[in-house]
């Protein structure tokens, strides 16, 4: 009887991969941000109903019991699929922005197009044809993967020199590029900005925009900068899954070098984030902790939503390595940060907090008064805003935030989870706090799939013990 229990309480992870269901949460990205784009985002049953699908694809993927080493014998190796469904979602995508947005000249020409088809068809071909070795050989992977690479590279291109940067469109790199022109002048960055035909001030902290710094140097146009970002993320994940290789998180590496979602949203400039959280999930699983803490000042000082989880970390840190040592890491990390973010924060204090604090809490402060059109424009992402503006209680939604944050700090105290349960308990928290943020993207979204995929093979969990490696 127990036995027959335990069998179908497990079922659902025999048949569905726990790399599968990252891969589908990644898929509802793609999805919503077609939506976001779209007119789509203006309905509110639709924007309602995508966002709990996404919470209920998490809440699946969050109690899935990881199993230390699946074999590849009990799953369908769909890893030849990966490239048809990616390679389609990639050239639908152009044709997609090129005719939605066609008033910003956006055009990739039908050569262009089947050029892209062909490509992502010759990967498919090309595991079909030696499925067998790659599955066997480690450097047959590696081969696999950075052709994978070399392809994405090739569509980005495209993506690049069909789809010109348009302040209109969408301002977040030409802001950035303002802000590096403003620095290189010996300028403060930290002020209002004419981007296109509006101004806005430098919402980003330093880190964020001064990483495109060689970009705007050269005159290059800052989207380049994905291609080693997506590199050193690939290589991370790469180096975290690799035990696992010879299974589901195979197709799951697959999937991320060919991730169409970012062709859908080619524009943004939160990609740099997504390397350094990966490095830092990296070091945090092979606890190498003065790495871990300097990578955690870096994401400090690159974008806000980090700041929401840095308190588990610092718990973990007083747990496991006692509080001495959490307490001279703490000290070392403010160090960094303000050597960092100080120079701009002497410069000019108000004008700092107005460009990363002050100005979002305007648009908090506006939402309850303001029209459903520019409701929906904030909350293009998974959100509950929206319901919440509908029914009437949209003032009590940082209420509702800091809540959820408090609660699910409280359970990290009580439960002092390890290191898997850490990562999944910071995802939760940061979904929880990004379901009812006055403003939210989908991107903003990515860093709750990569604490969700860290989670499913901490270092400690997988290779047998060593010493930890001192601090």
């Amino acid at each position: 009887m127990n036995t027959e229990n335990k069998k179908s309480r497990f079922r659902l992870n025999y048949y569905v991969p726990y790399a599968y269901h990252l891969i589908f949460l990644w898929m509802l990205l793609f999805l919503k941000t077609v939506e976001a784009i779209s007119l789509y985002a203006f309905n509110l049953h639709l924007k309602t109903l995508t966002s709990a699908v996404f919470v209920g694809g998490f809440i699946l993927t969050y109690f899935y019991k990881v199993e230390p080493r699946e074999h590849k014998s009990r799953f369908v190796d769909i890893t030849w699929l990966i490239p048809l469904i990616s390679g389609f979602a990639t050239v639908w995508t152009l044709r997609f922005l090129m005719h939605y947005f066609a008033r910003f000249n956006y055009h990739v020409s039908v050569r262009s197009q089947l050029i892209v088809s062909l490509l992502f068809l010759l990967l498919s071909a090309s595991y079909i044809c030696f499925q067998h070795r790659i599955n066997k050989l480690l450097n047959a992977k590696i081969l696999y993967l950075l052709v994978a690479y070399i392809a994405f590279s090739i569509v980005w291109a495209v993506t690049i020199t069909g789809f010109p940067l348009d302040a209109e469109r969408s301002d977040m790199l030409p802001l950035i590029v303002s802000a590096n022109k403003s620095f290189f002048l010996g300028d403060n960055p930290y002020r209002w900005h004419i981007v296109g035909e509006h101004q806005l001030p430098l919402t980003y902290l330093p880190l964020m925009w001064v990483g495109y710094a060689p970009f705007v140097a050269l005159e290059l146009d800052p989207r380049w900068l994905l291609l080693p970002a997506h590199l050193v993320l690939m290589t991370m994940l790469w180096f975290s899954h690799r035990p696992f290789s010879d299974n589901s998180w195979w197709t799951y590496l697959a999937w991320m070098t060919l991730n169409p979602f970012l062709f859908i949203r080619h524009e943004i400039q939160a990609y740099l984030l997504w390397p350094i959280l990966a490095l830092t999930l990296y070091a945090m699983t092979h606890n190498r902790w003065r790495s871990s803490s300097f990578l955690w000042a870096m994401l400090i000082v690159t974008r806000k939503t980090m700041w929401i989880i840095f308190p588990f970390y610092l718990l973990f840190l007083l747990y496991e390595r006692g509080w001495r040592v959490a307490i001279q890491h703490f000290l070392a990390i403010i160090v960094v940060v303000s050597l960092i973010a100080g120079p701009f924060i002497i410069q000019d204090p108000n004008a700092f907090y107005d460009g990363i604090v002050g100005y979002f809490q305007s648009i908090a402060h506006q939402l309850p008064s303001s029209e459903w059109p520019q409701i929906a424009g904030w909350a293009t992402g998974f959100s509950f805003v929206p319901l919440l503006y509908r029914l009437g209680f949209v003032e009590y939604i940082q209420t509702i935030q800091m809540s959820s944050v408090m609660i699910s700090f409280g359970v990290a105290v009580w439960m002092r989870p390890k290191m898997a349960g850490l990562l999944k308990l910071m995802s939760a928290t940061l979904l929880l706090f990004l379901l009812f943020n006055p403003l939210v993207w989908v991107y903003m979204y990515a860093p709750v799939l990569f604490l969700l995929a860290f989670s499913g093979t901490p270092h400690q969990e997988i290779i047998p013990d060593r010493p930890v490696i001192a601090v």
